[in-house]
């Protein structure tokens, strides 16, 4: 064949093949049924329908429902991915009123969707929803009697919506369903949850008339879970082998009865070769007859774990084998929620359960909200410490004031620079910005967390702070420090050498006088030199004719001219050239005199040293 026929061969075949792919991805389609607003694709005369049309193409189909209620259904195989959205699940939304089956509606794909719809069945022994992808902003009505609202799947997550099934189970987990996931959902059934598989439930609202988590396989997960119990004999969590040992970790749960004495909160019982296990933490548990039940059958274990929560002591019971451990518990303190009467099961300002959880941050597997979507772990108490609270809901403090500390030395002297310190201050709102202003009592002021300020006076002085954040809210703190006005002392004087040869032109020379004040100083240095005396009444005065029979003794004259140094509190030295007004010191001996005078004028001891001038 020629070379330029197999060319264009191969070009068409190119083309061809593009055009292929291009007619595959445009198979991804979107089907609207009911008239849907806005909705730009083909029409079709049912959810059903739609969803049987999408299997046959390739990609991923949209399927947009209007409003209204209508007799309609959907049965999504795997490998058909598909979005499924409605125009809510409320008034004035879109509504399917499923047909009597084994379940209504199926979701098998793992990742097909359905969005903002109710489903409802009306159909005695018919179940309502079946899912293996994911339910958002869906409600879910089952039929009453002993029927399932919604079978979840392996991998499923059901959140922002609503499940009620009156007199059967709103949710159902079979063994080997791992990974599934509710969140910010209410439930409602006489089983709100019955799981034999691998649950993890965040922000549930729970109402039950017997169960609200009946587990006898598998694992369950709970945080930031309110429970009502209903009826006289419900239960809030229970814990009963079915053929495997379950586990439950439940942190963050408010659980409430009527006030039946045959109502329990917590319950875990082993037996059939299999052990159970709850940790609980972080919970509140009122108004049921009992608290926590714990019973180990035969050689089975049993073990309930209870810490950081609010219950009564008195409504326990505990048998058989395994054990309850029970630490850091508050004994049926009263939660004072801000309206137990209508439901409203929120901490009110000043409830002891504020900030009383766990202590330390939040852990890579807990909640970041509680139950209304509000941030967890806050500072409730105004402390300046966040702790999370106990039960479902996090008290949410309205903004709030910065707290003022303040701090200083309890003791100085007049002059020296007192260190005043707000570093202790904080606010209890997250992210406040701060800033400090000072004032003293004697009109001083300054800005900072530290600062200094000298007094002239002696007396108690006090600082003020103010600490103020960047919306105005501002607080107050004092320090006081007594001031003293103390001598200063003068201490360690040396002269070295204290054999001193005066400066000439060729070299220097002279000595280093060093000395320690107790405060900073000025230091006033005279000159005395030795001469003859007479000892009168214990003093050696000059000699007289009057003194002529007197024992003789040595005094020292002072010199006419002096010097002046300086010094700062501690260790001091200078270079003395061995000249006094600028004329050198005769060989001979002398002494060096030497007096502070503080900066309030107080004058302090005398000290003295010896050295000698050399030839």
């Amino acid at each position: 064949m020629d070379s330029r026929v197999l060319a264009r061969l191969a070009v068409l075949l190119a083309v061809a093949a593009a055009c292929l792919a291009v007619s595959g991805a445009a198979s991804a389609a979107t089907f609207c049924v009911y008239s849907p607003p806005g909705c730009v694709g083909t029409s079709k005369p049912s959810v059903s329908q739609a969803v049987t049309d999408a299997a046959s193409g390739a990609g991923r189909d949209r399927i947009v429902v209007g409003a209204g209620a209508v007799n309609d259904s959907f049965n999504d195989a795997a490998g058909n991915p598909v979005d499924i959205v409605g125009q809510g699940a409320g008034v004035g939304g879109t509504e399917l009123d499923l047909p009597a089956g084994t379940f209504g509606a199926t979701l098998a794909e793992p990742t097909s969707t359905v969005q903002s719809m109710a489903l409802k069945q009306t159909n005695l022994g018919s179940n309502a929803l079946d899912l293996s992808g994911t339910a958002d902003h869906v409600q879910v009505t089952g039929p009453t009697g002993d029927t399932i609202a919604v079978k979840l799947e392996t991998s499923s997550t059901f959140r922002n919506g609503t499940i009620t099934n009156v007199g059967g189970q709103a949710v159902e987990l079979l063994p080997g369903s791992q990974n599934v996931t509710i969140a910010d959902t209410s439930l409602s059934g006489y089983y709100a949850i019955f799981n034999e598989g691998q649950l993890t439930g965040r922000r549930l609202r729970i109402s039950t008339t017997n169960y609200g988590l009946e587990e006898q396989v598998g694992s369950s997960d709970l945080q930031d879970v309110l429970i009502t119990l209903t009826e006289a004999t419900a239960r809030g969590l229970s814990v009963e082998p079915g053929g495997g040992s379950p586990s439950v970790s439940a942190s963050h749960l408010t659980i409430v009865g009527t006030g039946s004495a045959s109502q329990t909160a917590v319950a875990v019982n082993s037996g059939g070769g299999f052990t159970s296990t709850i940790d609980l933490s972080n919970s509140i548990i009122r108004n049921v007859g009992t608290a926590l039940q714990r019973h180990g059958n035969g050689t089975d274990n049993a073990d309930l774990t209870v810490s950081y929560s609010d219950y009564d002591f008195t409504k326990v019971s505990s048998t058989g084998p395994g054990t309850l451990t029970a630490a850091h518990n508050l004994n049926n303190v009263d939660p004072q929620f801000v309206n137990a009467g209508a439901g409203d099961y929120r901490l009110s300002t000043g409830s002891p359960l504020i900030d009383a959880g766990t202590p330390g941050t939040l852990s890579s597997t807990d909640s970041a909200t509680d139950l209304n979507g509000a941030p967890r772990r806050l500072d409730g108490n105004g402390d300046c410490v966040a702790v999370v609270d106990i039960g479902a809901f996090e008290f949410q403090p309205p903004p709030r004031a910065p707290i003022a500390r303040a701090q200083a030395p309890a003791r100085s002297e007049i002059f020296d620079p007192v260190t005043f310190n707000a570093s202790r201050s904080c606010d209890p709102d997250v992210g406040d910005t701060l800033t400090y202003q000072w004032s003293f009592d004697d009109g001083g002021t300054a800005t900072g967390r530290i600062v200094r300020h000298a007094f002239k006076t002696k007396g108690v002085h006090t600082g003020t702070v103010t600490v103020r954040d960047q919306t105005n809210r501002s607080n107050t703190a004092h320090a006081t420090v007594t001031v003293t006005d103390t001598k200063p002392t003068l201490s360690a004087l040396t002269i070295k050498p204290n054999r001193i040869t005066p400066e000439r032109a060729a070299a220097v020379l002279g000595a280093t006088v060093g000395y320690r004040l107790s405060e900073p100083a000025s230091v006033r240095f005279r000159v005395q030199k030795p001469t003859s005396g007479r000892r009168v009444g214990g003093r050696c005065v000059k000699p007289s004719s009057a003194t002529a029979g007197a024992k003789r003794c040595t005094r020292w004259k002072t010199l006419h001219h002096f010097f002046d140094h300086f010094g700062a509190a501690g260790r001091n030295s200078f270079h003395f050239n061995g000249r006094l007004g600028g004329v050198k010191l005769k060989p001979g001996l002398y002494r060096l005199v030497a007096v502070p005078t503080d900066l309030s004028g107080r004058r302090g001891n005398k000290a003295l040293r010896t050295f000698r001038i050399k030839p």
